[in-house]
Order: structure tokens, then sequence, then C-alpha cells
């Protein structure tokens, strides 16, 4: 067990006890714009990349900067939206936990998805070091037992999505 995999313990138990002092219904909004961000980010990095970052000359530079900047607008859109929203999830929170089986199932899936969203979120960070070729961490995560396949899983997941567009022969 080397560092990244107790930084990767560390992000699951934040997590945890963050999903269960907010429940389930505060903390999808989040989750999903984590996921959607993510998603979107992995696969406009190659279309963004050379139209908006254009002059910076190294290319992973610029898809890291891509990413960066697409990624930061979907989760600062999930914070203003979880904003807006922040009421009426509380009341729906409040009245799930009127039920004898509502309770539990809110705090359950609280602690889940937000241990989820922590350690997919450490992801992200720890594979846009190693893609900046930050040797330490590319070693550490290749040497881990535990977080390298969370994070091959991520990293499967941002390259999935592929907008770049079709070339003309």
């Amino acid at each position: 067990m080397n560092w990244v995999d107790t930084i990767s313990i560390l992000a699951l138990g934040v997590g945890a006890l963050n999903g269960m002092l907010a429940g389930l219904m505060r903390v999808w909004v989040p989750f999903a714009f984590l996921m959607a961000g993510m998603g979107f980010a992995g696969g406009l990095v190659y279309v963004i990349g050379p139209e908006v970052f254009g002059s910076v000359e190294n290319e992973v530079r610029r898809e890291l900067a891509a990413f960066g900047l697409v990624f930061i607008a979907f989760l600062a859109l999930g914070a203003l939206i979880v904003r807006i929203t922040w009421q009426p999830l509380s009341i729906v929170s409040t009245l799930l936990d009127v039920f004898p089986m509502g309770i539990l199932i809110n705090r359950a899936g609280g602690i889940l998805l937000s241990a989820v969203s922590s350690l997919i979120f450490l992801s992200v960070i720890m594979l846009s070091l190693q893609l900046y070729s930050y040797s330490p961490v590319a070693k550490a995560i290749d040497d881990s037992s535990f977080a390298g396949k969370v994070f091959a899983f991520v990293d499967r997941f941002t390259t999935a999505m592929d907008f770049t567009p079709a070339q003309d022969d």
C-alpha cells in the first residue's frame, strides 16, 4: 500500500462522512455534474484545446488546460444548480426521513454516492498529474493496488466520449 492508496482511502472516508451528513437527495446533483463534466471534458479536449489554447505549444499542456476548463465549468454549473435547488432538496430529504426506511436509504445512499464522487474527483486530479508527466505520481499510480484500478476506470470513462470532428479523406 503506497501513498496513492492512502490518499484514496482518506478521500473515501471524507466523502462518506459528507454523504452521511448531507444525504442522498443533496448529493446526487453534484455527482451527476461530476460524471457529465468528466465525460464531456474528456471528449471535448481535442476540439476546445486547439481553439482556446492555440498559443500553447505543448500538446499535452493544451489538452490538460482544455480538460480543466470544461471540467471546472461543469463543476461550477453544478454548484450553481445545487445552490439554487438546495432548499427544495432539503425539504425532500426531510420528507424522506419521516418514513422508517427513508432515513436509512437517505444516509446509505448519500454515503455511497459521496464516497464514489470523492474518489472519482481524486482520480481526475491524479490522472491529470500523471498526464502532465509528473513522474512520482505516474510511478505511484502504477504501483498502487487499490487506487490503480479506480484510476484506470476513470481514465477509460474520460476517453470513451470522442467529439473530434470527422476527417474528410
